[in-house]
């Protein structure tokens, strides 16, 4: 009868509006699984790109610790075996190369330690109000001797009423120690730039920008600068020696 299939035909609309909807929630069960999918992908991939970088750095820092402690050794027994022959002037030379060679040493193992502090949440800030000018002109004193000596000029444009800053001042000066020590590190013969000044956005900011005439970064280098043992590839770490910490503990 009509009514009959009437019934029948609200009983089917039911059914496919029920079948509509288990089609809808299998779709977003498959689209959540994929999803789920990509995540787990990429996430595998940082593990094994953070084992290799680490396994990388093992390699560099055994390399990295060995050479400073070799020459130190090496220099003491020169030193212990040769002194009564040696003038003032050699004798001061090397004295001047172990103690290059314990400096380098010492900066190698505060990386580590900090990397360390920071990841266990141990890193504290000691926040107070310190003069800009003047903690840029220290560093600049520290570093001049080491830019200088890779053939660079060193530019330093400060505004001149950069004022104060509040923040932990030996943080700040670490980083800008990093920042500027990556830049002579890879610059040779060129121009190392360090501006300091206040944003132009109506923020509180002070920007410390360093520019270099280095051998520069490819984009997918730029794209992993910040990582732990980051240094662009195997033969930057060979050519120009480090472990890849300083930008990574300056972030």
């Amino acid at each position: 009868s009509e009514e009959r299939l009437k019934v029948q035909q609200e009983e089917m609309e039911i059914t496919n509006r029920e079948l509509e909807s288990k089609n809808e929630l299998l779709e977003r069960q498959k689209d959540e699984m994929e999803q789920a999918r990509r995540d787990i992908a990429a996430q595998a991939e940082e593990v094994a790109l953070a084992s290799r970088y680490k396994s990388e750095f093992l390699a560099n820092m055994s390399h990295e610790l060995r050479t400073p402690l070799n020459a130190i050794i090496g220099y003491c027994d020169l030193l212990r075996e040769a002194r009564a022959e040696m003038t003032e002037e050699e004798i001061a030379g090397d004295l001047e190369k172990i103690g290059g060679a314990g400096r380098h040493l010492l900066q190698l193992l505060n990386e580590i330690l900090d990397l360390a502090r920071i990841d266990a949440g141990h890193a504290k800030l000691d926040v107070g109000k310190f003069d800009i000018a003047g903690l840029v002109l220290e560093v600049k004193d520290l570093l001049l001797k080491q830019i200088e000596s890779g053939g660079n000029e060193l530019i330093v444009e400060i505004d001149d009423e950069i004022g104060t800053m509040r923040c932990d001042r030996l943080r700040v000066k670490q980083c800008l120690i990093n920042l500027m020590s990556n830049a002579a590190k890879f610059t040779r013969d060129g121009r190392i730039r360090l501006q300091v000044h206040r944003a132009a956005n109506g923020r509180d900011w002070v920007i410390f920008q360093v520019e270099d005439t280095g051998i520069g970064m490819t984009p997918d280098q730029q794209r992993r600068v910040f990582g732990a043992f980051e240094q662009g590839d195997e033969s930057i770490s060979v050519q120009f020696g480090g472990i890849g910490l300083g930008l990574n503990i300056s972030q």
